[in-house]
Order: C-alpha cells, then structure tokens, then sequence
C-alpha cells in the first residue's frame, strides 16, 4: 500500500490555518503577511519519493522558490539540503526557480530522489553534524608546519 500525508507548507498554503510561522491568537509577521500579499496562488504539489511506497501532497504559493520547498522536503524527510533533488518529469528542479516560473499547476508531480548513502532521521543527522563539526579546525588554530 502507498503511503499518503497530507499536508500544507509551513508558510504556503492555507491562510485561516495556523502554521509554523503564526500561533493562533498571535499578530502575523510582517514577512508572512508580505509573503501572503504578493506570494502568488496556491498550488498543490504531489511528492513522490524515488524508490520508495511514500507519497505525499503539500500546498504552496507559486512564488515560493524551490530552495524553500526543498529544504521542507528535507526536513519531512529527516535528511539534509544537500541529499535532496528535486525532479519533474524527469528533469531536474532547479533550486532558485519558483513554481511559477516552471509552470507548474496543482496537481504537478514532482519525483524525490535521495542521494545514495543518505542518513535519514534526525538523530543521524545530528550525528553527522557533529562529525563535520569536528573535522573543522578551531578558529584561531593554527597548524603545525613541522
């Protein structure tokens, strides 16, 4: 069976919802409320995970670049930015492209393709960041030439 979420961009989609970005009861900032003035129609986009039975649906403004609905792909998915890619119609999204600006309409399909090795989950991640973390020389550090 497939498995279906259905959902609404943090900061795309419906208006009367709460989102990540305003608790009920509280004043709108004023980057989401430009966001929602000028930001486009909604437009709902199916994601389908190369290789995998997991689908789902998610509603954004069409002038939210792909580098915001790519980083919340990654972040349902428990992955980093850089494993993700975004595909349509085997082509690839380019990231600071906007829905608009490839045509897309509600409905679109777009293919998610991890990269091989990925660490999914966020306790992995945080593991890898960590990691990388400590492979970067202290500030100030200087290596020894001997």
């Amino acid at each position: 069976t497939n498995l279906i979420m259905e959902a609404t961009g943090s900061t795309g989609g419906h208006f009367d919802l709460p989102n990540d970005d305003n608790t009920e009861g509280e004043k709108k900032s004023t980057h989401l409320e430009l966001q929602e003035l000028y930001g486009g129609e909604n437009v709902t986009l199916t994601f389908e995970v190369d290789g995998e039975d997991l689908s789902w649906k998610d509603t954004y403004q069409s002038g939210l670049t792909f580098e915001w609905i790519k980083s919340k792909v990654a972040e349902k998915l428990e992955v980093t930015y850089k494993d993700v890619t975004l595909e349509h119609k085997g082509n690839p999204v380019i990231d600071p492209f906007c829905i608009v600006d490839m045509g897309l309409k509600s409905g679109a399909v777009l293919t998610v393709k991890l990269k091989e090795g990925a660490d999914r989950g966020y306790k992995a991640l945080r593991e890898q960041l960590a990691k990388e973390s400590s492979d970067v020389p202290a500030t100030g550090e200087e290596e020894d030439d001997d």
